[in-house]
């Protein structure tokens, strides 16, 4: 997450809010009250 964390404030000039981040697979993150799920084996 440390070279992601970089590459985002030092480059794109973004600030990281450090106490919302966090890492982890695609269908378990919520983004603005959305999720992604996985279908495919329906």
């Amino acid at each position: 997450m440390e070279s992601v964390t970089s590459f985002i404030e030092g480059e794109l000039q973004l600030t990281i809010n450090q106490e919302k981040s966090r890492i982890c697979g695609a269908t378990s993150a919520t983004f603005l009250g959305f999720n992604i799920q996985n279908l495919m084996g329906k």
